[in-house]
């Protein structure tokens, strides 16, 4: 019994009635822009009919390139790396490239490793969502091999988030969004004001924590409580920890308002007010960071500054595709703007 024939190429070719060149262009990732949409409609219904498949092994020998493309996130289980990763398949799935996801818990040698196999599996770019400030050499390094694009983290820092980092960037406005959140704290009357600030080796906390400290103190009339330490992850254990020692003095020196890097911080700010008996925001008002999925359904909804994740991951992804062709991505960064969203944690004084 002879099996089915697979079908070719010149299959295709002839039951659309064109040349195997403008086949070949149709089902492109990268030429099928260059075929009129009529063609290439016609094209992609004569593979359909007839059960033709794309030989990835065969084109990449041809091309040189996979169809990959490398993402290296800190924490799969965070709803904010969900939501990146979808902004990222909204635009490979159009190209018919394909993601490979790795994660690094934070841990600088597990992002190295990440490249390593990445760079093994021969993708045709990497796109980094968890660098820390110290990967600024090692990832310029990268770059000279396989395209690079950094995502909701810039790497080295300065006091000026504009400078730039020789990669291309996608992130948010995290200084505009930090002292977006000072001035409302201001705006309520609030005059002792503390943060809880993230991991002092990644940039959004860095920038966020710089421009929330500049802000309250620049009110003049304001006073920014510190603790001189910062969250060791960014859990909601790690907010309540800070908390609580926020919460730790005489009630004069109890800030009224705190500020949390990101929204598991500040609900664990939450749970360490409800702990020591006191209410948001009638004693304490607090605000969040990211907008995190449900953050609206904890007690008190949390007034927070939206990251838009899935603009980034989008605009990275595009980013990737144009270094993959050749091009330089114009711009080389994209600063999203931050948006702060008002619920019920804040009130005034």
């Amino acid at each position: 019994m002879s099996s089915k024939r697979t079908a070719t190429l010149k299959d295709i070719a002839a039951d659309a009635g064109i040349h195997v060149a403008t086949a070949s262009r149709a089902l492109s990732r990268t030429h099928s822009h260059l075929v009129q949409e009529e063609t290439r409609k016609r094209v992609l219904e004569s593979a359909e009919r007839l059960g033709y498949r794309v030989n990835s092994v065969a084109r990449s020998l041809r091309s040189g390139k996979t169809g990959t493309i490398g993402v290296i996130v800190f924490d799969l289980a965070n709803p904010f790396t969900a939501t990146v990763l979808r902004g990222i398949d909204s635009v490979l799935e159009q190209t018919n490239q394909l993601s490979v996801v790795m994660e690094t818990h934070n841990d600088p040698d597990r992002l190295r490793q990440a490249v390593q196999r990445l760079n093994e599996n021969r993708v045709d770019a990497i796109i980094v969502a968890a660098a820390h400030t110290s990967d600024r050499t090692f990832l310029l390094e990268t770059a000279a091999t396989v395209p690079v694009i950094l995502a909701v983290r810039r790497t080295g820092f300065s006091d000026d988030p504009d400078a730039p980092s020789g990669l291309p960037e996608a992130l948010q406005d995290d200084v505009g969004g930090a002292a977006e959140a000072a001035q409302l704290f201001l705006d309520h009357g609030h005059r002792r004001i503390a943060q809880v600030e993230g991991d002092q080796r990644i940039s959004s906390f860095l920038d966020r924590g710089l421009a929330f400290r500049n802000a309250v103190l620049s009110h003049g009339n304001a006073d920014l409580i510190e603790l001189g330490e910062h969250a060791l992850d960014s859990t909601l254990d790690e907010g309540h920890r800070l908390a609580k020692k926020l919460l730790d003095v005489a009630e004069n020196r109890r800030p009224t308002a705190v500020f949390a890097h990101n929204d598991m911080l500040a609900v664990g700010v939450l749970d360490a007010l409800a702990e020591a008996g006191l209410n948001c925001p009638e004693d304490v008002s607090v605000i969040g960071y990211n907008d995190a999925p449900l953050i609206d359904h904890v007690t008190p909804p949390l007034t927070t500054v939206r990251l838009p994740a899935f603009d980034i991951g989008r605009n990275s992804a595009q980013m990737a595709l144009a270094t993959i062709d050749g091009e330089e991505p114009s711009p080389s960064r994209v600063m999203l703007p931050a948006e702060m969203v008002i619920r019920d944690s804040v009130a005034g004084l």
